[in-house]
């Protein structure tokens, strides 16, 4: 099948097929001396086309504290022969992490379904990838649009106060008054202590005082 004649040394050949094997050859041919003879076949195949992208972020629901529920849209694959399949890849990767960088992406899930669970205490980013596998070779497509997952605070139930009951409330008022009884008692004491120690130093005063005169 000729495909180009001219006077350029380089052709673009479209319409090709995937994953297929072709071969080219080349001559030269003038108007005097005609077509020369034909140069060694060059034989080369066609890469496997991606799968198509997924273009919207995938959607999370919290269905619990630190549990989400992640879904996506599908996309439609053809099938050669019961040859080719197409999976679907979810990666998730901390929130604080740089999006453009490809290392920072862990593969949580893959296979064919469009919707996982998984929980978390810290928030996070995802996204999803078509994987496309035809006669053993994979394609992958372009990551779609970053969704984020946040988990809620886990609410702490506040401690409900404590109920005592009329005896215990008597209780402790009669502990209150004894006490109170117990402080002026011995505040009562230590005021005679005092005052028994006043009259002491003031008679050993007056003593010294009658001795010098004397």
């Amino acid at each position: 099948l000729q495909i180009y004649e001219g006077d350029n040394r380089y052709a673009k050949v479209r319409n090709l097929s995937e994953s297929t094997k072709y071969r080219f050859r080349i001559r030269c041919a003038s108007r005097v001396s005609g077509a020369g003879s034909w140069s060694s076949p060059f034989e080369f195949s066609t890469e496997q086309l991606p799968p198509p992208t997924i273009r919207a972020a995938p959607t999370v629901t919290e269905v619990a504290s630190g549990s989400f529920q992640v879904e996506w849209s599908p996309v439609r694959g053809s099938s050669v022969n019961g040859k080719e399949s197409l999976l679907y890849r979810l990666q998730l990767a901390s929130r604080a992490s740089s999006e453009r960088s490809n290392n920072i992406w862990k593969t949580v899930y893959e296979g064919i379904s469009t919707s996982y669970s998984f929980s978390t205490s810290e928030s996070v980013q995802l996204r999803v990838q078509c994987v496309r596998v035809r006669d053993g070779v994979e394609s992958v497509s372009a990551p779609s649009a970053v969704q984020f997952a946040t988990p809620s605070l886990v609410t702490v139930p506040s401690k409900k106060p404590l109920e005592l009951t009329e005896q215990e409330i008597l209780a402790a008022q009669n502990f209150s008054n004894v006490q109170w009884i117990q402080y002026h008692i011995l505040s009562d004491k230590h005021y005679a202590l005092v005052i028994l120690m006043l009259f002491a130093a003031l008679a050993f005063t007056v003593a010294l005082a009658l001795d010098a005169l004397l």
